[in-house]
């Protein structure tokens, strides 16, 4: 059985830090980077920096959406329902109100989506909820803004996604040599309801599986699903003498090149 706490007094007496900068650790202390962002040109989501010499050989695993993680972690899992649902699609349809629908909390990305947005805009209609839109979806109104929303997914990134969600049940702008390209497929959608339904349907065959965190003082939920990952991380824990392992520059593994130029916005392409 493994006790999970997030810092504070009992840090040094634990077997397992994953939250904070670097504190002074025990010989016998297992540190584990724990990031479920995407890299960031500087700094971590807690502030502290990459360069801090502290970092240097702390680290013994990882832990984070990535592949090459010690230990993966998502913010949810897809999986195959054991029984179909049945839903009125021709209702669906009728109260279909929108073309596209971009819902967005942070613009200022490196993966240049409020870029590729733009640009998408120049061929069909996308309504901007959150930051920077007209339209918004208060953090403590997730679950009623998320209900509203009865729509096939555009993921950004490269074919990966494929290893996560089945093929058919999305639309991936890297399948498209650029905007214009997307936007020509979801207008073909929107003008094929057979099509379009096909879609709906073939994602209604599965469910996501997530867990609630609530934070700020009860305001708003963050959506993860640790139960996995945290249980090989507990398994490693009892386990310690089979995983020995130092990371000597936190630094490289985390910048390391795991993010893609956008060739549809950067290319020849970026005119079509």
């Amino acid at each position: 059985m493994c006790h999970r706490n997030r810092g504070g007094s009992s840090v040094g007496k634990r077997e397992q830090y994953v939250f904070g900068s670097p504190p002074i650790r025990r010989p016998d202390q297992v540190t584990v980077l724990y990031q479920i962002e995407a890299p960031t040109t500087q700094h971590w989501h807690t502030g502290a920096s990459l360069d801090t010499p502290g970092w240097a050989d702390f680290f013994n695993w990882t832990l984070s959406y990535r592949f090459d993680s010690d230990i993966s972690s998502y913010y949810g899992l897809i999986r195959k329902r054991r029984h179909p649902i049945s839903r009125n699609y021709t209702t669906i349809l009728a109260e279909k109100a929108g073309l596209v629908a971009w819902v967005v909390s942070n613009m200022n990305s490196m993966s240049d989506r409020n870029r590729y947005v733009r640009k998408l805009q120049q061929y069909l209609p996308v309504d901007v909820v959150g930051s920077g839109g007209i339209k918004r979806c208060p953090r403590q109104h997730d679950r009623e803004c998320s209900a509203k929303l009865d729509l096939i997914v555009v993921a950004r990134g490269i074919n990966e996604y494929s290893n996560i969600a089945p093929k058919g049940t999305f639309l991936n702008t890297a399948d498209f040599d650029s905007p214009k390209e997307l936007a020509e497929r979801i207008l073909y959608l929107d003008s094929h309801d057979d099509e379009y339904l096909k879609m709906l349907q073939a994602k209604d065959e599965y469910f996501s599986l997530y867990e609630d965190y609530l934070l700020a003082d009860d305001v708003f939920s963050e959506f993860r699903y640790e139960a996995l990952s945290f249980c090989h991380l507990c398994h490693r824990l009892w386990n310690v003498e089979k995983y020995p392992n130092i990371i000597p520059d936190i630094k490289e593994w985390f910048r390391r090149a795991k993010c893609y130029d956008g060739h549809e916005l950067y290319s020849s392409h970026q005119n079509k």
